[in-house]
């Protein structure tokens, strides 16, 4: 009864790469690979339901060209060295908000650039020019469009008024080495240099002038640079192995972001392992420090809008540091049959320095981002492997993980400082509780079966023998569910602790079928790809005050009378929203609750109609290869 339930939903993508091997001499090899990828899209914006000509739309330009030298060993050389120096250049533009549209002339491709209103402010950062209404933006209204008339939810005439633009481009310069010391003694040396070049630019509510709830446009132009450097030997004594290092990662945000003189960060992190073997099992265990730069998003300025505040905006904070890891681990793996071995492995980590909030004032609204959460994650990793034999192998991989971290809000520093009212001294922080990290998926399975038959397997039809090299796969995957917090029915207070509830489990299989060809001098092979064979409904995502992708009744009441005080005017027969099956007595007029609560009623289940809740559903691919 839907035949078309997503309009302004649809992409293309342009790609154009290559690849050139360069033999430069006995020992050095050369390759240079280049990509261009251009990909716009019409985003589906459930407001704009009934009028998609003014739903948002994307578009991502992006390049990668990369150069790679290749050192081999020498022949019989007591000392071999193994080098491998690589240079990549990307860059990467993206842009969201109101679009243009274009007519598709096959399919969903439209044969033309997508343009997007207010691109030219965003890519020169004019944040002088953004504070007036921006020109070509009018203010939307509520949409006469809908089957059910009334002036509520749905949206047209004009888009909401959003640019999003940035801009990223990156040189990176990464050099490793190998070298062989002695008979069982290895080092490894190396290092990277990156230089970022990022540009952002956000305004929301473009057709009114910065001022009240609408937040003044934010735009940011910076350098960051990532360096690292590492050294690590790796020594073997009959049944017993040591690997041993230590890696340099410092990071600098760009000494002009925000006007202000920042530090560079770095970090040393050290590593050791040991493994050996006792009675016909490997044994390792290893501990190791990482650093990981904070996300660039948390180092700038937001605005954005949402449906309950409108026009909010986050402060960054670009002197964030490192966010950082120790972990431990400790593996043991043995032959169970003489083509099948179990690796078992248990692992801890311990997070601190994590991102969170701190407070600027008394507006929960105003925040900006510090290092200062901690957490822990632990976990077990079984590994079954039957080796391919007689055509055909397996694999069995399962992970049991719980990963867990301090979750700070606005205000949760100044509650963690307290000062005794009598002397004034500062107390002891109490406690602080962990709760499920986003990732914290608690159990998850994939498990692999392959085979292959041979050349001369089956009968032969016209000389050829279809089943003849028939190879096949199939892939088994299983996860529960991952956390989310559950609200109450405006979104603004948890009814359980963060993170608290689950989102059901997730389980799909998929299977390949392949047969070789050969076209002259040509091999290649034919295909068929199924993904979600049993054509499994996975939900992945809930409404958080349900529970469930459907609002409740008591929401979808509540949402129908609001919009019904704010708009109680009867609607005559003359009016393009006059819906001719609300008029109950049949006078002209549609008036009053009886008729028009129904009307608004029916929108609110509309407009909360659960999309992108379910994962893919099955899919059938057939394809042909060739190599050449």
């Amino acid at each position: 009864d839907r035949p078309a339930p997503l309009p302004h939903n649809s992409a293309e993508t342009w790609t154009v790469g290559g690849k050139l091997t360069i033999p430069v001499g006995e020992r050095v090899v050369g390759r240079i690979f280049g990509i261009t990828t251009a990909d716009q899209r019409y985003l589906y914006d459930q407001q704009y339901k009934y009028d998609p000509d003014f739903a948002p739309g994307s578009r991502t330009d992006g390049k990668l060209l990369t150069g790679h030298l290749q050192l081999l060993p020498s022949q019989g050389s007591s000392h071999p060295i193994v080098g491998d120096f690589r240079i990549g250049w990307f860059d990467r533009e993206f842009t969201r908000g109101a679009v243009d549209p274009a007519e598709y002339r096959v399919g969903a491709f439209t044969g033309r650039r997508l343009e997007i209103l207010g691109k030219d402010i965003a890519r020169a950062q004019d944040t002088l020019a953004a504070r007036q209404a921006v020109d070509g933006f009018a203010q939307p209204q509520l949409s006469s469009r809908t089957p059910w008339g009334v002036p509520a939810f749905f949206v047209g005439g004009a888009s909401q008024g959003e640019i999003a633009w940035n801009s990223f481009s990156e040189l990176r310069t990464q050099l490793d080495l190998t070298l062989g010391v002695g008979r069982n003694t290895d080092v490894f040396v190396g290092g990277l240099v990156a230089s970022q070049d990022v540009k952002t630019f956000q305004r929301i509510l473009a057709y009114r002038p910065v001022g009240g709830i609408v937040p003044p446009a934010t735009a940011s132009a910076f350098s960051p640079t990532i360096t690292a450097a590492y050294i690590e030997g790796q020594t073997r004594s009959d049944e017993l192995a040591v690997v041993a290092g230590v890696r340099y990662d410092a990071f600098s945000p760009g000494s002009d972001l925000g006007n202000e003189t920042l530090a560079s960060r770095s970090s040393i992190n050290p590593r050791i392992a040991v493994s050996t073997v006792l009675k016909g099992a490997t044994l390792v265990a290893s501990v190791g420090r990482f650093a990981q730069a904070p996300d660039l998003q948390f180092l700038v300025d937001a605005a954005f809008d949402d449906t309950t505040r409108t026009g909010r905006f986050r402060r960054g904070n670009p002197n964030l540091g490192f966010e950082k890891a120790t972990q431990f681990e400790f593996s043991t793996r043995f032959r169970v049959r003489e083509q099948s071995s179990l690796k078992v492995n248990v692992y801890m980590k311990s997070l601190d320095g994590l991102v969170a909030t701190a407070p600027l004032g008394v507006n929960p609204d105003s925040s900006r981002f510090v290092n200062a959460d901690i957490g822990n994650v632990t976990g077990l990793e079984v590994i079954f492997e039957r080796e391919r034999h007689n055509g055909w192998g397996a694999r069995l991989a399962g992970v049991v993980q719980k990963a867990e971290a301090t979750v700070t809000d606005a205000f949760e520093l100044q509650r963690l400082i307290q000062i005794d009212p009598t002397n004034g001294d500062t107390l002891a922080a109490p406690a602080r509780s962990q709760f499920p990290l986003d990732y914290d998926r608690r159990l998850a399975l994939i498990a692999t079966v392959d085979g292959e038959l041979l050349p001369t397997t089956g009968p032969k039809l016209f000389g050829v023998r279809p089943l003849g090299g028939l190879s096949a796969a199939g892939v088994f995957r299983y996860g529960s569910g991952l956390p989310y917090s559950k609200t109450d029915e405006t979104g603004d207070s948890l009814v359980v602790e963060p993170n608290g509830s689950r989102l059901p489990s997730q389980m799909t299989v998929d299977a390949l079928l392949r047969r070789p060809l050969r076209l002259g001098r040509f091999e290649g092979g034919l295909y068929l790809d199924v993904r979600n064979v049993l054509n499994t409904r996975n939900q992945t995502s809930v409404r958080r005050d349900t529970g469930s992708p459907f609002a409740s009744e008591e929401t979808i009441d509540r949402l129908a009378l609001t919009a019904y005080n704010a708009n109680p005017d009867p609607i005559p027969f003359e009016s393009p929203r006059y819906r001719r099956s609300a008029d109950l007595d049949s006078n002209g007029l549609i008036a009053g609750q009886t008729e028009l609560l129904p009307l608004y009623r029916s929108a609110a289940r509309d407009f909360t109609q659960p999309l992108f809740v379910y994962g893919p559903p099955r899919t059938l691919r057939f394809g042909v290869e060739m190599l050449f």
